[in-house]
């Protein structure tokens, strides 16, 4: 939310700097009690203003960690919506001879890094993988 008088971060970042450091200090001022958290849009607007500024910069004017600035990034962080979690479809296709071993191995690699290794099947990949998508459709 932008406040009044408050300048655009991208024309004036240390304007910009300087009016939420006024907002945190106003809420230092009016907060309840010593251990209250500290407001997720002051977070998340410090957390914008490290795109534009040096991090340490704008962690040392607001007063706050590095650890708060990482929780606000992660609220604002989108979640990986590029694949879908009930696919429709999902092709499975051989990629070596259909008789099933002992060392038979499955992975699977999501975009965003996880890896689901199985081994050791005593079934061919391919009817273990159809188990598994109708299991999830």
């Amino acid at each position: 939310m932008k406040h009044e008088n408050e300048p655009g971060i991208a024309q004036d970042p240390l304007a910009a700097l300087q009016v939420l450091e006024d907002r945190f200090t106003q809420w230092r001022k009016n907060k309840s009690h010593a251990r209250e958290t500290i407001p997720v849009e002051l977070l998340q607007a410090a957390q914008t203003l490290t795109q534009h500024l040096d991090h340490a910069k704008v962690r040392n004017r607001l007063g706050v960690t590095h650890e708060q600035l990482n929780r606000a990034r992660a609220r604002t962080t989108p979640a990986d919506t590029t694949t879908p979690l009930n696919p429709s479809f999902v092709e499975a296709k051989p990629t070596g001879p259909m008789n099933p071993s002992p060392s038979a191995r499955i992975e699977i690699h999501w975009p965003n890094g996880v890896c689901l290794t199985l081994t050791g099947i005593k079934d061919s990949p391919v009817n273990i993988m159809s188990r598994f998508v109708e299991g999830i459709g």
